[in-house]
């Protein structure tokens, strides 16, 4: 079985050094896009394993739109 991963869409700051080190141990690969677009969120994390959203639409059609 292969890494899973978290897309992180945005955050108010620029690293991620704390997610990575929380993620490390337990197979999380966690990736900063830094959008918040709808469309963009649907594009960038249509295959990601879960997302952590700050500011970024999470609507229905975002949920519909993700991997099954």
């Amino acid at each position: 079985m292969g890494r899973f991963q978290v897309v992180i869409t945005d955050c108010d700051h620029s690293a991620i050094e704390e997610e990575m080190e929380e993620f490390a141990g337990i197979g999380i690969e966690p990736v900063l896009m830094q959008i918040q677009r709808e469309e963009d969120v649907i594009r960038e994390c249509r295959d990601a394993d879960g997302l952590i959203i700050q500011y970024a639409i999470l609507n229905r059609n975002v949920l519909e739109n993700q991997k099954s």
